[in-house]
C-alpha cells in the first residue's frame, strides 16, 4: 500500500485512493454488466452507475443488506392486509439467505415480518423458471435465488428469472459468489432487464486480503 488517504476526502492526499475505488467500481460493473469497448474509462456507465457498487465487510452482510432493503422498500406499497411481506427462495440457498430470511419470519426477531416460499430444485439442482414465478403472490417484496451452488455446482436460471421478475414488478437478488471470475456474468446486473441487487464476495476471485 502506497497512498493512505481517504477516498472520501478532498484534500491532495485522498486523491489517489480515490482514482482506485473508482477504478474497482469499474472493473465490477464490468463483470456484471454490458459495457462496450467505447465506453473508455468511464464513458456510459459513468459515476451515477458505478456509485451503485457498495463494498461492505462480506458476502453475507451484502446479502443481509439487500434482503432488508428490499423488505423496507417494499414494506408500504406490498404487505397483505396483516402487515405481512412474502419472500421467494430456494431449498438449495447458503445460510447467509435462509438464516436472515428466518429472522424476519414470525418466530424471527427482525421486522418487517415475512413469510417465505421456498421452490424445491430438481434432481440436478436446478429450480424451474415457471416454479419461481409461479410462487409470486400479490404481497412478494423480493425473489432471491443464487447464481451457483456453492455446494453440488448447479447454476441457476437468474438471467431468465432476472427479466421476468422485472416484468412482474418485483425486486430481484441474486448470490452471485460461487460464479463470479468463473462464468459469464455480463448483463446480470444490466438495469433493464437484469438482477436489482448482485452479491459479489472479493476473496472469491482474487481482491486482496486484509491482515
Amino acid at each position: 500500500t502506497e497512498h493512505f488517504g481517504n477516498p472520501s476526502s478532498s484534500h491532495h492526499f485522498g486523491n489517489e485512493p480515490k482514482r482506485a475505488v473508482n477504478q474497482a467500481r469499474l472493473s465490477l460493473l464490468h463483470l456484471i454488466r454490458h459495457i462496450s469497448s467505447d465506453d473508455g474509462d468511464s464513458g456510459s456507465v459513468g459515476e451515477d452507475s458505478s456509485s451503485s457498487i457498495v463494498f461492505t465487510g462480506c458476502g453475507t452482510e451484502s446479502n443481509n443488506l439487500a434482503i432488508r432493503l428490499s423488505l423496507l422498500s417494499s414494506q408500504q406499497l406490498k404487505a397483505d392486509a396483516d402487515g405481512l411481506l412474502h419472500v421467494v427462495s430456494t431449498n438449495i440457498e447458503h445460510p447467509a439467505i435462509t438464516q436472515c430470511l428466518d429472522s424476519y419470519s414470525a418466530q424471527g426477531g427482525l421486522t418487517p415480518k415475512i413469510s417465505i416460499t421456498y421452490v424445491p430444485v430438481n434432481e440436478e439442482g436446478i429450480v424451474s423458471t415457471d416454479d419461481v414465478m409461479n410462487a409470486i403472490r400479490p404481497n412478494t417484496a423480493l425473489v432471491t435465488i443464487m447464481t451457483a451452488n456453492n455446494e453440488v455446482g448447479s447454476i441457476q436460471p437468474v438471467f431468465e428469472i432476472a427479466k421476468l421478475c422485472r416484468e412482474k414488478q418485483v425486486l430481484f437478488h441474486t448470490d452471485a459468489a460461487q460464479a463470479v471470475g468463473k462464468i459469464d456474468l455480463r448483463g446480470l446486473a444490466d438495469p433493464a432487464t437484469g438482477a436489482d441487487m448482485v452479491t459479489l464476495v472479493g476473496h472469491k476471485f482474487g481482491a486482496p486480503k486484509v491482515n
